[in-house]
Protein backbone atom coordinates (compact mmCIF):
# COMPACT_ATOMS: atom_id res chain seq x y z
CA UNK A 1 0.00 0.00 0.00
CA UNK A 2 2.67 2.22 1.01
CA UNK A 3 4.81 1.45 -2.15
CA UNK A 4 1.51 2.24 -4.22
CA UNK A 5 1.68 5.78 -2.68
CA UNK A 6 4.53 6.78 -3.14
CA UNK A 7 4.48 5.25 -6.88
CA UNK A 8 1.04 7.52 -7.09
CA UNK A 9 2.90 11.10 -5.32
CA UNK A 10 6.27 10.15 -7.35
CA UNK A 11 3.85 10.41 -10.72
CA UNK A 12 1.88 13.63 -9.51
CA UNK A 13 5.19 15.38 -8.50
CA UNK A 14 6.53 14.49 -12.16
CA UNK A 15 3.68 15.23 -14.13
CA UNK A 16 3.65 18.84 -12.22
CA UNK A 17 7.42 19.09 -13.22
CA UNK A 18 6.04 18.48 -16.76
CA UNK A 19 3.23 21.10 -16.36
CA UNK A 20 5.70 23.77 -15.06
CA UNK A 21 8.30 22.79 -18.20
CA UNK A 22 5.58 23.53 -20.62
CA UNK A 23 4.68 26.92 -19.16
CA UNK A 24 8.34 28.09 -19.15
CA UNK A 25 8.46 27.47 -22.96
CA UNK A 26 5.29 28.79 -23.36
CA UNK A 27 6.61 31.84 -21.83
CA UNK A 28 10.44 31.71 -23.69
CA UNK A 29 8.29 31.75 -26.67
CA UNK A 30 6.26 34.55 -25.84
CA UNK A 31 9.02 36.81 -25.21
CA UNK A 32 11.68 36.13 -27.91
CA UNK A 33 8.68 36.71 -30.27
CA UNK A 34 7.82 40.00 -28.31
CA UNK A 35 4.41 38.51 -27.30
CA UNK A 36 3.67 38.43 -31.24
CA UNK A 37 3.34 34.22 -31.92
CA UNK A 38 2.04 34.23 -28.18
CA UNK A 39 0.80 36.22 -25.33
CA UNK A 40 1.72 35.88 -22.20
CA UNK A 41 -0.10 33.82 -19.58
CA UNK A 42 -0.70 36.43 -17.42
CA UNK A 43 -3.24 37.90 -19.83
CA UNK A 44 -4.50 34.10 -21.26
CA UNK A 45 -5.44 32.89 -18.15
CA UNK A 46 -7.31 35.55 -16.87
CA UNK A 47 -8.80 35.84 -20.80
CA UNK A 48 -9.41 31.71 -19.94
CA UNK A 49 -11.90 31.91 -17.56
CA UNK A 50 -13.68 35.06 -18.65
CA UNK A 51 -14.15 32.72 -21.37
CA UNK A 52 -15.72 30.00 -19.68
CA UNK A 53 -17.47 32.26 -17.89
CA UNK A 54 -19.94 32.61 -21.12
CA UNK A 55 -22.64 30.47 -22.06
CA UNK A 56 -21.82 31.03 -25.85
CA UNK A 57 -18.34 28.90 -25.02
CA UNK A 58 -20.64 26.03 -23.36
CA UNK A 59 -22.78 26.01 -26.56
CA UNK A 60 -19.73 26.13 -29.10
CA UNK A 61 -18.16 23.41 -27.25
CA UNK A 62 -21.48 21.04 -26.49
CA UNK A 63 -22.19 21.12 -30.78
CA UNK A 64 -18.63 19.92 -31.14
CA UNK A 65 -19.31 17.04 -28.98
CA UNK A 66 -22.36 16.52 -30.27
CA UNK A 67 -21.23 15.92 -33.80
CA UNK A 68 -18.18 13.60 -31.96
CA UNK A 69 -20.55 11.44 -30.15
CA UNK A 70 -22.62 11.25 -33.60
CA UNK A 71 -19.94 9.91 -35.59
CA UNK A 72 -18.45 8.38 -32.97
CA UNK A 73 -21.24 6.17 -32.70
CA UNK A 74 -22.01 5.62 -36.23
CA UNK A 75 -18.18 4.75 -37.17
CA UNK A 76 -17.94 2.22 -34.31
CA UNK A 77 -21.18 0.23 -35.31
CA UNK A 78 -20.20 0.43 -38.57
CA UNK A 79 -16.32 -0.63 -38.89
CA UNK A 80 -17.69 -3.12 -35.68
CA UNK A 81 -20.38 -4.55 -37.92
CA UNK A 82 -18.02 -5.10 -40.63
CA UNK A 83 -14.78 -6.22 -39.29
CA UNK A 84 -16.83 -9.10 -37.03
CA UNK A 85 -17.67 -10.25 -41.10
CA UNK A 86 -14.49 -9.81 -41.90
CA UNK A 87 -12.92 -11.84 -39.69
CA UNK A 88 -15.88 -14.34 -40.13
CA UNK A 89 -15.46 -14.54 -44.12
CA UNK A 90 -11.63 -14.38 -44.44
CA UNK A 91 -12.83 -13.31 -48.25
CA UNK A 92 -14.67 -10.19 -47.31
CA UNK A 93 -11.83 -9.16 -45.31
CA UNK A 94 -8.56 -9.41 -48.31
CA UNK A 95 -11.85 -7.76 -50.50
CA UNK A 96 -11.45 -4.42 -48.00
CA UNK A 97 -7.95 -4.10 -47.75
CA UNK A 98 -7.78 -1.81 -50.46
CA UNK A 99 -10.61 0.17 -49.32
CA UNK A 100 -8.84 0.41 -45.54
CA UNK A 101 -5.43 1.17 -46.80
CA UNK A 102 -7.17 4.44 -49.04
CA UNK A 103 -9.09 5.48 -46.09
CA UNK A 104 -6.18 5.28 -43.56
CA UNK A 105 -3.78 6.75 -46.02
CA UNK A 106 -6.14 9.83 -47.02
CA UNK A 107 -4.31 13.23 -45.91
CA UNK A 108 -7.27 14.64 -43.40
CA UNK A 109 -6.51 18.38 -44.57
CA UNK A 110 -7.34 17.00 -48.00
CA UNK A 111 -10.36 15.38 -47.42
CA UNK A 112 -11.74 18.14 -44.97
CA UNK A 113 -11.12 20.48 -48.00
CA UNK A 114 -12.65 18.46 -50.62
CA UNK A 115 -16.17 17.93 -48.45
CA UNK A 116 -16.62 21.34 -47.00
CA UNK A 117 -17.02 22.79 -50.19
CA UNK A 118 -19.79 20.28 -51.50
CA UNK A 119 -21.42 18.05 -48.56
CA UNK A 120 -23.74 20.13 -45.78
CA UNK A 121 -22.78 19.00 -42.11
CA UNK A 122 -19.62 17.73 -43.68
CA UNK A 123 -17.70 17.29 -40.15
CA UNK A 124 -19.70 14.14 -39.61
CA UNK A 125 -17.89 12.46 -42.52
CA UNK A 126 -14.72 13.79 -41.82
CA UNK A 127 -15.24 12.26 -38.40
CA UNK A 128 -16.26 8.94 -39.21
CA UNK A 129 -14.49 8.70 -42.48
CA UNK A 130 -11.11 8.64 -40.22
CA UNK A 131 -12.49 6.78 -37.42
CA UNK A 132 -13.79 3.82 -39.17
CA UNK A 133 -10.35 1.98 -40.36
CA UNK A 134 -9.57 2.00 -36.72
CA UNK A 135 -13.01 0.68 -35.74
CA UNK A 136 -12.78 -1.86 -38.66
CA UNK A 137 -9.56 -3.23 -38.05
CA UNK A 138 -9.50 -3.17 -33.49
CA UNK A 139 -12.88 -5.07 -34.64
CA UNK A 140 -11.27 -7.32 -37.28
CA UNK A 141 -8.19 -8.61 -35.21
CA UNK A 142 -10.71 -9.47 -32.51
CA UNK A 143 -12.32 -11.46 -34.62
CA UNK A 144 -8.98 -13.06 -35.98
CA UNK A 145 -7.92 -14.05 -32.78
CA UNK A 146 -11.00 -15.66 -32.06
CA UNK A 147 -11.50 -17.92 -35.27
CA UNK A 148 -7.76 -18.78 -34.54
CA UNK A 149 -9.03 -20.27 -31.53
CA UNK A 150 -12.14 -21.28 -32.04
CA UNK A 151 -12.96 -21.63 -35.95
CA UNK A 152 -13.65 -25.46 -35.42
CA UNK A 153 -15.84 -25.07 -33.08
CA UNK A 154 -17.97 -22.47 -34.38
CA UNK A 155 -18.37 -24.21 -37.78
CA UNK A 156 -19.54 -27.87 -36.90
CA UNK A 157 -23.07 -26.27 -37.66
CA UNK A 158 -21.93 -25.12 -41.07
CA UNK A 159 -22.45 -21.61 -41.78
CA UNK A 160 -25.99 -21.18 -40.92
CA UNK A 161 -25.38 -19.90 -37.68
CA UNK A 162 -23.15 -17.39 -39.03
CA UNK A 163 -25.35 -14.32 -37.24
CA UNK A 164 -25.42 -16.32 -33.98
CA UNK A 165 -22.05 -17.13 -33.96
CA UNK A 166 -21.01 -13.56 -34.33
CA UNK A 167 -23.16 -12.43 -31.77
CA UNK A 168 -22.64 -14.83 -28.79
CA UNK A 169 -19.05 -15.91 -29.41
CA UNK A 170 -17.03 -14.20 -31.90
CA UNK A 171 -18.53 -10.29 -30.57
CA UNK A 172 -18.04 -10.65 -26.38
CA UNK A 173 -14.64 -12.15 -27.05
CA UNK A 174 -13.31 -9.14 -29.51
CA UNK A 175 -15.00 -6.61 -27.12
CA UNK A 176 -11.20 -5.85 -25.16
CA UNK A 177 -9.60 -4.93 -28.98
CA UNK A 178 -12.99 -3.25 -29.90
CA UNK A 179 -12.57 -1.13 -26.56
CA UNK A 180 -9.03 -0.22 -27.27
CA UNK A 181 -9.78 0.85 -30.99
CA UNK A 182 -12.93 3.01 -29.01
CA UNK A 183 -10.02 4.90 -26.81
CA UNK A 184 -8.08 5.64 -29.74
CA UNK A 185 -10.24 6.65 -31.80
CA UNK A 186 -12.14 9.09 -29.05
CA UNK A 187 -8.57 10.51 -28.79
CA UNK A 188 -8.36 11.22 -32.71
CA UNK A 189 -12.26 12.15 -33.03
CA UNK A 190 -12.04 15.59 -30.90
CA UNK A 191 -8.68 17.19 -32.80
CA UNK A 192 -10.11 16.40 -36.38
CA UNK A 193 -13.86 17.57 -35.72
CA UNK A 194 -12.06 20.88 -33.74
CA UNK A 195 -9.74 20.82 -37.24
CA UNK A 196 -13.34 20.60 -39.54
CA UNK A 197 -15.04 22.99 -38.06
CA UNK A 198 -12.35 25.59 -38.57
CA UNK A 199 -12.43 25.20 -41.88
CA UNK A 200 -15.96 25.68 -42.18
CA UNK A 201 -15.84 29.14 -41.88
CA UNK A 202 -19.61 30.29 -41.34
CA UNK A 203 -21.55 31.05 -38.72
CA UNK A 204 -24.01 28.25 -39.54
CA UNK A 205 -21.52 25.81 -38.32
CA UNK A 206 -21.13 26.74 -34.66
CA UNK A 207 -18.39 24.87 -32.49
CA UNK A 208 -15.23 25.44 -30.57
CA UNK A 209 -13.39 25.37 -33.64
CA UNK A 210 -15.36 28.09 -35.44
CA UNK A 211 -14.16 30.02 -32.50
CA UNK A 212 -10.88 29.84 -33.56
CA UNK A 213 -11.51 30.87 -36.80
CA UNK A 214 -13.58 33.26 -36.10
CA UNK A 215 -11.41 35.12 -33.60
CA UNK A 216 -8.56 34.96 -36.08
CA UNK A 217 -10.75 36.68 -38.43
CA UNK A 218 -11.17 39.92 -36.18
CA UNK A 219 -7.56 39.65 -34.95
CA UNK A 220 -8.48 38.29 -31.55
CA UNK A 221 -5.22 37.02 -31.03
CA UNK A 222 -5.66 36.41 -27.19
CA UNK A 223 -9.15 35.20 -27.70
CA UNK A 224 -7.65 32.84 -30.53
CA UNK A 225 -5.22 31.30 -28.05
CA UNK A 226 -7.46 31.15 -25.58
CA UNK A 227 -10.00 28.97 -27.43
CA UNK A 228 -6.63 26.80 -28.56
CA UNK A 229 -5.78 26.59 -24.90
CA UNK A 230 -9.19 25.67 -23.81
CA UNK A 231 -9.33 22.99 -26.37
CA UNK A 232 -5.50 21.33 -25.10
CA UNK A 233 -7.37 21.52 -21.83
CA UNK A 234 -9.89 19.13 -22.91
CA UNK A 235 -7.65 16.85 -25.26
CA UNK A 236 -5.42 16.49 -21.97
CA UNK A 237 -8.06 15.58 -19.98
CA UNK A 238 -9.30 13.09 -22.44
CA UNK A 239 -5.83 11.45 -23.00
CA UNK A 240 -5.13 11.37 -19.33
CA UNK A 241 -8.83 9.16 -18.88
CA UNK A 242 -7.79 7.45 -22.10
CA UNK A 243 -5.16 6.26 -20.32
CA UNK A 244 -6.40 5.95 -17.12
CA UNK A 245 -8.67 3.29 -18.48
CA UNK A 246 -6.85 1.57 -21.34
CA UNK A 247 -3.97 0.71 -18.21
CA UNK A 248 -7.31 -0.77 -16.36
CA UNK A 249 -8.33 -2.91 -19.40
CA UNK A 250 -4.74 -4.03 -19.94
CA UNK A 251 -4.56 -4.71 -16.21
CA UNK A 252 -7.79 -6.67 -16.04
CA UNK A 253 -6.69 -8.60 -19.71
CA UNK A 254 -3.37 -9.71 -18.01
CA UNK A 255 -4.44 -10.72 -14.43
CA UNK A 256 -7.78 -12.75 -16.41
Amino acid sequence: MKQDTKKTLKTIAIITLGIFFVVFLWEIIALSTSYAFLPSLKVVIPNFFRLLGQKGTYYSIGLTVLRIVISFLIALIVGTVLGQLAGYFPSLGTFLVPLMSVLRSLPTVALVLLLVMFVPNFSYYVVFTVLFPTFYLASKEGADHVMRNYDKVMRLDGRKHVFKNIWKVSLPLSLHHIFLGSLQALGMAFKIEVLAETFARTTKYKGIGYEIYFAYTQAEYTDMTTYVLIVLCLTLALDTLLIYFKKKSSYKLVNK
